[in-house]
Protein backbone atom coordinates (compact mmCIF):
# COMPACT_ATOMS: atom_id res chain seq x y z
CA UNK A 1 0.00 0.00 0.00
CA UNK A 2 1.69 3.26 -1.24
CA UNK A 3 1.56 6.47 0.95
CA UNK A 4 -1.57 7.93 -0.94
CA UNK A 5 -3.90 4.63 -0.15
CA UNK A 6 -2.97 4.89 3.67
CA UNK A 7 -3.74 8.28 3.78
CA UNK A 8 -7.01 8.15 1.93
CA UNK A 9 -8.02 4.90 3.97
CA UNK A 10 -7.41 6.93 7.15
CA UNK A 11 -9.06 10.06 6.62
CA UNK A 12 -11.88 7.78 5.07
CA UNK A 13 -13.38 7.46 8.55
CA UNK A 14 -14.55 11.22 8.42
CA UNK A 15 -12.56 12.23 11.21
CA UNK A 16 -9.66 14.50 11.53
CA UNK A 17 -6.46 13.41 11.85
CA UNK A 18 -3.30 14.93 13.23
CA UNK A 19 -0.31 15.49 10.55
CA UNK A 20 1.78 13.68 13.25
CA UNK A 21 -1.20 10.81 13.52
CA UNK A 22 -0.56 10.15 9.50
CA UNK A 23 3.14 10.82 9.74
CA UNK A 24 3.18 7.80 12.20
CA UNK A 25 0.54 5.67 9.72
CA UNK A 26 2.77 6.02 6.34
CA UNK A 27 6.30 6.83 8.28
CA UNK A 28 6.62 9.07 5.89
CA UNK A 29 7.61 12.92 6.39
CA UNK A 30 5.85 13.79 2.88
CA UNK A 31 2.27 13.63 3.77
CA UNK A 32 1.12 17.19 3.07
CA UNK A 33 2.79 16.51 -0.47
CA UNK A 34 0.22 13.45 -0.81
CA UNK A 35 -2.38 15.20 0.57
CA UNK A 36 -1.91 17.95 -1.72
CA UNK A 37 -1.75 14.89 -4.29
CA UNK A 38 -5.53 13.86 -3.41
CA UNK A 39 -6.60 17.07 -3.68
CA UNK A 40 -5.15 17.33 -7.59
CA UNK A 41 -6.82 13.73 -7.87
CA UNK A 42 -10.46 15.23 -6.44
CA UNK A 43 -11.00 14.72 -2.99
CA UNK A 44 -11.84 17.37 -0.29
CA UNK A 45 -9.35 17.35 2.29
CA UNK A 46 -9.89 20.15 4.89
CA UNK A 47 -6.74 21.31 6.91
CA UNK A 48 -7.31 23.17 10.32
CA UNK A 49 -4.78 24.80 11.59
CA UNK A 50 -5.02 25.15 15.77
CA UNK A 51 -3.75 27.82 18.41
CA UNK A 52 -3.55 27.54 21.70
CA UNK A 53 -2.48 30.50 23.27
CA UNK A 54 -1.19 31.92 20.43
CA UNK A 55 1.18 29.59 19.45
CA UNK A 56 0.83 26.65 17.07
CA UNK A 57 -0.83 23.55 18.39
CA UNK A 58 -1.61 21.27 15.54
CA UNK A 59 -2.78 20.68 12.25
CA UNK A 60 -5.20 18.43 11.21
CA UNK A 61 -6.83 16.85 8.03
CA UNK A 62 -10.11 15.72 7.32
CA UNK A 63 -11.75 14.28 4.29
CA UNK A 64 -14.97 16.28 3.37
CA UNK A 65 -17.77 14.30 2.79
CA UNK A 66 -19.66 15.10 -0.65
CA UNK A 67 -23.19 15.20 -1.45
CA UNK A 68 -24.54 12.07 -2.66
CA UNK A 69 -21.37 10.34 -2.19
CA UNK A 70 -19.42 7.93 0.44
CA UNK A 71 -16.26 8.41 1.67
CA UNK A 72 -13.36 6.37 -0.48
Amino acid sequence: MNTKTKILAALSDGQAHTLTELTRLTRSTKVSTRISELRKDGYDIKNKIEYRKGKFFRSTYQLAKLHNQTYA
